[in-house]
């Protein structure tokens, strides 16, 4: 018997089996939600749209947006016909029952875990790839792409960008073919494929020592980025630009400016320490006034700075693996930060849903290579890595749970995001819906105070004192506190915010009547 084949293939064996452990964890994970409810755009993206509903023609399909609108509509938002389309079967296979479409979430992660590691493996090797696949599978900040049905379009999309990228590191037969084929499937998925198109031309650069620069490859990969910001740029029309949207792009442009530095930090942060995750569903809080978020805006221009500094000097100086995972995990979360341009939400963890693979990359490089004695790295490496990884599966967990209702979605957003207005709004929504009206009343009030900011010498201890007196008389002293020169002024914007349109006139009225026992200025 030849022990060297034997041995060999005992341990190709156990290398397979092994690489299959990172798969079982990101299914396991993704599996969490699968019993859930729809939860907030979920039913906009599925119950109401004539796409999913089957309301339309396959033909007619293709001319609509994501949320089912024509593209010739002034709400349209972005031109992603593929994930629809597959909602629209499962959709007719359930009977609208969430499960099966939620449990598409399962199968897309498992295939961007495998696509991650293909990569790590073509670069760093399977013992580095392992590693990585389940710090990635695992990962909290994954909560809303795999929590929200929506989200599902940031896992596919991303999953068919680092296929992309395998093509290319992989430099097998046909490399540029396949990659090319891979973004534009993504291109039907979602527009964020465009950042996987431009970390294909940093990682074409930097295998030139491995195959000469192909200019022709540069410019498809050049060429494909403008051909979905024009696509995209059509289907968008002037959307994200509404405050309704993104309260920041109605900043001025210093306060702008510093929130979008501080935001970028968040990103980062999030991808490295992804705890205590908020799952705001990209309404995130914000502050006019740039002293709460100067520290992180300062962070977050330091570590911007730094990254274009070392990334230009890696790429260049013979580091190129460095410079790859740097621009992977820097693009993601500049792109969402409102400096280059204006996103539809102020700040969503589902966006950094494939760059947080570099910081996975980062971490185990940095575990692996530490200078030690071999077997000194080997124990401690793997020792703070399975730690890591119950770390991020117990986070995930709690970070995901709260997507399975949208009352548990918004408490737990408002428990560690107290000034986001947008998730005050929706909480408040999904309070009266469900019958607790003064509850719900109250925090439509905060959101309408805190999208306008009226005013802004309330502190948060103030805010903190209201939630804890009770509903009835909270409500009713909230104006006053709040926007005391002019309660009536957050009364207005309230009942807007709670009773628009016509059906609702009898509810304004009986709200008016409540408030004008305090407020006279109420009763209209």
């Amino acid at each position: 018997m030849n022990t060297s084949i034997s041995n060999s293939a005992s341990s190709s064996d156990r290398a397979r089996w092994l690489w299959l452990v990172p798969l079982v964890l990101a299914g396991a994970m993704a599996s969490v939600t699968v019993d859930g409810q729809w939860v907030y755009d979920d039913r906009h993206a599925i119950l109401e749209s004539p796409v999913v509903q089957g309301q339309v023609s396959l033909g007619e399909a293709l001319q609509r947006d994501f949320w089912g609108h024509k593209l010739g509509n002034p709400s349209k938002v972005s031109w992603r016909p593929a994930l629809p389309l597959i909602w629209r079967a499962l959709s007719n296979v359930s009977g609208g029952d969430p499960g099966p479409t939620r449990a598409l979430a399962i199968l897309a992660h498992i295939f961007a875990t495998w696509a991650l590691m293909r990569v790590v493996r073509s670069l760093h090797g399977s013992t580095v790839a392992i590693w990585v696949g389940a710090l990635f599978a695992l990962h909290p900040a994954h909560a809303e792409a795999l929590g929200g049905v929506v989200g599902q379009a940031d896992i596919l999309a991303a999953g068919c960008g680092l296929m992309a990228m395998a093509s290319l590191a992989e430099m097998g037969r046909s490399f540029a073919l396949k990659t090319f084929v891979w973004l534009l499937v993504g291109a039907l998925f979602k527009e964020v494929i465009v950042l996987y198109a431009l970390v294909c031309l940093v990682l074409l650069i930097a295998l030139r020592g491995k195959r000469p620069l192909n200019a022709l490859h540069c410019a498809g990969l050049v060429g494909f980025v403008l051909l979905v910001a024009l696509v995209q740029n059509y289907a968008h029309g002037g959307h994200a630009e509404h405050p309704k949207d993104n309260v920041i792009a109605a900043l001025p442009m210093f306060e702008r400016f510093i929130n979008g530095l501080a935001i970028f930090w968040r990103g980062i942060r999030v991808s490295f320490l992804p705890f205590d995750v908020a799952a705001n569903h990209g309404y995130a809080q914000y502050s006019e006034d740039i002293g709460p978020v100067l520290g992180a805006a300062a962070l977050g221009g330091a570590v911007l700075f730094a990254s274009v500094w070392a990334g230009v000097r890696w790429l260049l100086g013979g580091k190129p693996a460095h410079a790859l995972w740097l621009s992977f995990g820097v693009g993601p979360a500049l792109a969402q930060s409102h400096l280059l341009f204006v996103g539809p939400t102020e700040f969503a963890e589902r966006l950094l849903y494939g760059g947080v693979g570099a910081a996975c990359v980062v971490v185990v490089l940095l575990l692996t290579n530490l200078r030690v004695s071999p077997e000194a790295r080997n124990k401690l490496s793997a020792s703070v890595l399975v730690v890591l990884c119950g770390l991020f599966a117990l986070g995930s967990w709690q970070a995901q749970r709260p997507w399975r209702a949208p009352l548990a979605l918004w408490e737990h957003t408002l428990q560690r995001e107290p000034l986001a207005w947008r998730a005050h709004h929706n909480y408040g929504d999904a309070l009266t819906k469900n019958g607790q009206t003064q509850r719900g009343l109250w925090h439509l009030m905060m959101g309408v105070w805190l999208k306008r900011r009226l005013p802004k010498a309330v502190p948060l201890e103030v805010v903190q004192g209201l939630a804890a007196v009770e509903p009835t008389e909270r409500l009713l002293m909230s104006p006053g506190v709040l926007n005391k020169n002019a309660p009536c002024v957050l009364i207005d914007g309230l009942i807007r915010a709670a009773y628009s349109g016509a059906d609702f006139a009898d509810s304004a009225r009986t709200a008016r009547q409540i408030f004008a026992q305090r407020y006279p200025c109420a009763k209209r």
